[in-house]
């Protein structure tokens, strides 16, 4: 049975263990098209617009980096990423001030694509924030036909909308994270053939939703003295808000102490260190020197992930991807050797 001595000499063999410090990362929501319903109007220098149909929803993402205490919901949020794309198309006319007489324009806007901006917001005990949000046009035409002349076409990629309050509201309910809210859009452009400006503004309510991803195995590691490849699970939710997952290691020689390590990075290191076992992880490598456990007779340890006491600079953020292994002692025809577990893929949720 290995001691806390024994194994902590061993970890002198394998210098590159050490401390890292993570970076935020966006988590993805995916917006419900059939809760996410605008309208539109507008107004240009040839008089009101009028749609046919004057609604339409958004297809796509938005993402948000959030920031939060484990244990507590996120406390801040800043919009920026994703794809929103409106459907149907916008179709729309001006029509002339002289009853009975043509439309003095047609305008169609099509495969308009939006990316939703905004700096970062607090975000209260209610989960409500309020934030200055712009959209940028990552795709979209609009053509512009005269009553008198050819259809003309302008490039609304790259343009962005004036700031406009966002009062949303972010909800975490076990593993889903809800974003909601009412949002206002505006956006102007100029057709240089005929002359004609625009600005159309677009009103509605935006609700998308993020579904923690579950935590997942990879990186087998080799058979050990129990007889199998010792592996690693999780019990409990990725959420950081509910910060309760909990690192199993399974098949695990008996009686043997387990030193948990972490990083941002996978990798695939055989025999890493004279080890038995492989290496599934790369980078800068954290060591939870401090919650060493033990196999005892069933050959299985567990290890709530100790989210308040992680080694200075180490702090698992909203959103990031982190990997997770174990490394025990082990013996080989009655010499003494290391094995260790497979790898487990996390990606925090709020």
């Amino acid at each position: 049975m290995i001691r806390t001595a024994a194994l902590s000499a061993a970890l002198g063999l394998f210098g590159s263990l050490t401390t890292a410090a993570a970076a935020q990362a966006p988590v993805e929501f995916v917006i419900d098209s059939n809760a996410t319903q605008f309208t539109y109007s507008g107004s240009t220098t040839l008089g009101p617009i009028v749609g046919n149909p004057p609604n339409f929803s958004f297809v796509g993402t938005t993402n948000g980096t959030m920031t939060g205490a484990a244990g507590a919901p996120p406390q801040t949020i800043e919009l920026g990423g994703g794809s929103a794309l409106i459907t149907p198309d916008i179709n729309a006319s001006i029509p002339s001030p002289i009853p009975f007489f043509p439309d003095l324009a047609q305008i169609q806007i099509s495969n308009l694509a939006l990316r939703l901006l905004s700096a970062p917001a607090s975000i209260d005990a209610a989960g409500n924030f309020n934030a200055q949000v712009q959209a940028r046009a990552l795709s979209g035409i609009v053509t512009v036909t005269p009553l008198t002349g050819g259809p003309t076409t302008t490039d609304l990629t790259g343009s962005q909308s004036s700031p406009q309050p966002f009062m949303g509201n972010l909800a975490v309910v076990g593993d889903i994270t809800t974003l909601s809210g009412p949002l206002a859009i505006t956006f102007t452009f100029t057709d240089a053939a005929s002359g004609l400006s625009a600005t159309i503004d677009l009103t509605g309510n935006v609700l998308a939703e993020a579904t923690a991803a579950q935590p997942v195995s990879f990186c087998q590691s080799t058979v050990n003295t129990s007889g199998a490849a010792a592996t690693m699970t999780s019990t409990g939710s990725p959420s950081l808000s509910a910060a309760n997952l909990t690192l199993v290691a399974n098949d695990v020689p008996a009686n043997q102490f387990l030193l948990f390590i972490l990083s941002e990075t996978d990798d695939f290191v055989p025999g890493f260190a004279g080890s038995q076992g492989n290496l599934c992880l790369g980078g800068s490598i954290v060591r939870l020197n401090n919650f060493l456990q033990n196999s005892g007779a069933s050959g299985q340890a567990t290890l709530p992930i100790p989210f308040g006491s992680l080694p200075p600079g180490t702090v698992l953020d909203i959103g990031e991807t982190w990997y997770f292994q174990a490394w025990f002692r082990d013996t080989v025809g009655g010499m003494a050797t290391s094995n260790t577990t497979g790898g487990l893929q996390v990606t925090f949720a709020p």
